[in-house]
């Protein structure tokens, strides 16, 4: 875990951490009676903690900070918790090339299954949850990219002084 005291920058960097220890997951459905699993590997060519104009290689992640909420209601008192919003953007590769929807749709599965089997960041929040999944296209610097898009709230419990 991260902790340097700046929680909007540590937020970020146990995220990235977070996918760095994590680059396959075992995925677990139910199709009707039958219960299946299989191992997903990301196989990503980098991850950052700012979205990218331009991406260097494929497939990517970029986890980008979308801002914070203090909340001091019910909280004891020297004490706030602070909502921390991010968005990970899972760039698969440029339209030019016919990538298959069902390998994004995995793929962010994968995210979201690395997401709540570590719902507290290895300790940094109380809480982490998902607020949308929405796979599609971006337009980047170079041209519109597959891909999707996973945004996460967490909230955190900080000392007030």
């Amino acid at each position: 875990m991260i902790q340097t005291g700046f929680i909007y920058n540590d937020f970020i960097s146990n995220l990235k951490l977070l996918f760095e220890n994590n680059l396959t997951v075992d995925l677990k459905w139910r199709e009707g009676d039958a219960e299946h699993t299989s191992t997903y590997t990301f196989g990503l060519q980098g991850i950052s903690e700012v979205d990218m104009l331009v991406i260097p290689q494929y497939p990517y992640l970029c986890i980008e900070f979308e801002g914070a909420t203090d909340n001091q209601a019910g909280v004891p008192y020297q004490q706030k918790d602070v909502t921390l919003r991010a968005t990970i953007h899972y760039y698969a590769e440029e339209v030019e090339n016919e990538t298959n929807v069902m390998n994004i749709q995995q793929a962010l599965w994968a995210i979201v299954a690395v997401l709540r089997r570590n719902n507290t960041l290895g300790g940094f929040c109380r809480e982490l949850s998902i607020t949308e999944i929405t796979p599609g296209f971006r337009l980047k610097g170079n041209g519109w990219i597959q891909g999707g898009m996973v945004k996460v709230e967490a909230i955190k419990r900080t000392e007030v002084f």
